[in-house]
């Protein structure tokens, strides 16, 4: 998709974060890979439905309105184990 400096850049902001803004942290890193992936759907779009759909419970079709695919996405995100991985990256 192309958004791998992105990513590197959102990291480097979050890793001078406080220990007690960690939490908030996690939530606005969250929030904000969740926008790049979407603005960067174009770059990738078969391949990130294709992801998206093997990893939830919506086809590939279902995935190409909006606001289904957006439920999806912070489905995964909402996921403890993603939510580990982000607590973990924070550190």
């Amino acid at each position: 998709m192309g958004i791998r400096e992105e990513l590197k850049e959102l990291s480097k902001k979050l890793a001078d974060v406080k220990p007690e803004q960690k939490e908030a942290a996690t939530n606005e890193m969250q929030i904000e890979i969740i926008m790049i992936f979407i603005e960067n759907i174009g770059n990738a779009e078969n391949e990130v439905y294709k992801f998206v759909a093997d990893i939830s419970e919506k086809t590939q079709k279902e995935l190409k309105d909006l606001d289904v695919f957006t439920e999806a996405v912070q489905a995964i995100f909402a996921d403890e184990t993603i939510k580990s991985f982000f607590k973990l990256a924070v550190r």
